[in-house]
């Protein structure tokens, strides 16, 4: 079933067994029927095929994984953030994950739209912003408060017999967790599997070439002439203060007439 969600790949991955060889004719198949054109779902499968292949590439030390945990779960977070209403509940209905949540009925809303609306306006001090954040059932979600914490901490969330209500304009919070969750749980699972098949047939032609892509650096390198100034050049410590005065920001220019001063 081919992913056409920008979010598919967080929640969701494939079971996957196969040699290497068998691996390397799937991939350029793969890519020549999926990420030739340039639509919406190829670009969606090149983001899948590049975070599965950092995800490998950075499961294999406890420093690489927490590195990649911080990086995707502020990417989750944005990508979230820039999904419209419909489609940030479709993604919290269509995952297991979010089995817990529970989207009010019109009943259950008049019941307590009164405390909304007063939980609402104690931290926005904005009757506008409250009018249009209390428009309905369906812009609040039901969980238990638990999942939440950082909600009723601050008293964002109004909590009834142990239950948060949740806007739509914090479901961010609401996702967060479970996501990091699981993506630390898997970043381990797949370094235990990734040590095992180190020792296996592949060791000596995959194993480097993976352990590889961590340590690689795709940007310009600075250290070079090419990269170094327009003209070619390397900048060094001598060049800095005939730049300072043509390149730096006013604060930076004032920190090296300072530097300059006292040393």
């Amino acid at each position: 079933h081919p992913p056409t969600h920008p979010l598919t790949h967080s929640l969701r991955f494939p079971s996957l067994v196969a040699t290497a060889d068998e691996l390397e004719k799937q991939i350029l198949k793969l890519v020549d029927l999926y990420l030739s054109a340039d639509t919406k779902e190829a670009s969606i499968r090149k983001d899948n095929a590049s975070h599965w292949v950092v995800r490998l590439a950075h499961c294999m030390s406890e420093e690489k994984r927490r590195w990649f945990l911080a990086m995707e779960c502020e990417l989750f977070r944005a990508r979230f953030k820039d999904l419209a209403s419909i489609e940030q509940k479709e993604f919290i209905l269509d995952n297991d994950e979010f089995s817990s949540v529970e989207v009010l009925t019109s009943r259950e809303f008049d019941e307590v739209q009164g405390d909304l609306k007063a939980t609402i306006l104690s931290y926005t001090n904005s009757l506008a912003q409250m009018n249009s954040t209390v428009t309905g059932p369906d812009a609040f979600y039901r969980v238990t408060f638990e999942e939440v914490t950082d909600l009723v901490a601050s008293r964002r969330v109004f909590v009834k017999d142990g239950y948060a209500y949740v806007s739509k304009d914090q479901l961010g919070s609401l996702v967060m967790a479970p996501f990091r969750s699981h993506l630390s749980k898997q970043l381990a699972v797949l370094s235990r599997k990734w040590a095992s098949f180190c020792d296996g047939p592949e060791k000596d032609r995959l194993v480097p070439l993976v352990q590889g892509l961590a340590d690689r650096d795709l940007g310009p390198d600075y250290g070079t002439s090419a990269a170094g100034s327009k003209s070619g050049e390397t900048v060094t410590a001598a060049m800095l203060p005939a730049l300072a005065k043509e390149s730096f920001p006013l604060c930076m220019s004032v920190m090296m007439d300072s530097l300059k001063r006292t040393h």
